[in-house]
């Protein structure tokens, strides 16, 4: 005779359609390669985080909104698609940041994307520089520059 069939009671099926914790947080002892990402797989999830934000904010439902804007900061899914935006999509991707880097190279992306991801959570913004900078009324106007 075989042996009978085991089901975990413990554990529910995932539901279908959901973020699983490796999507949202990425692989964990993998290496990681920029030229090998499938793209929409991380804008479908981005895009779907999004639209729960969306239909939350829509319902008043602040707990839930705030609860999801955390898993969007969170989210590996959202960090590779910001380092996309700013270092291959935007205008400027040439031009260093307040940081002074440029970045480039496919590993040098994937680096900075997994810097950003790690740091995510202890990021202090830095502090700002005010000057007052005269204008032609004879008022001053502020302008703000990090140190």
């Amino acid at each position: 005779m075989g042996e009978p069939l085991k089901k975990n009671v413990l554990e529910p099926p995932e539901p279908k359609g959901k973020l699983d914790t490796e999507t949202v947080n990425g692989p964990e002892d993998e290496t990681l390669d920029w030229d090998t990402i499938v793209w929409p797989v991380h804008e479908e999830n981005v895009r779907r985080l999004r639209q729960r934000i969306f239909k939350a904010t829509k319902a008043q439902n602040l707990t839930t909104v705030r609860n999801l804007q955390r898993m969007m900061l969170r989210s590996w899914s959202n960090t590779l698609i910001s380092v996309r935006q700013v270092t291959q999509r935007n205008a400027g991707r040439r031009t260093p940041g307040v940081d002074g880097q440029v970045v480039l190279t496919a590993q040098a992306r994937m680096d900075l994307a997994v810097q950003v991801h790690r740091t995510a959570r202890s990021f202090q913004p830095l502090p700002v520089r005010r000057v007052y900078i005269p204008k032609a009324n004879g008022n001053k106007g502020r302008s703000e520059f990090p140190r």
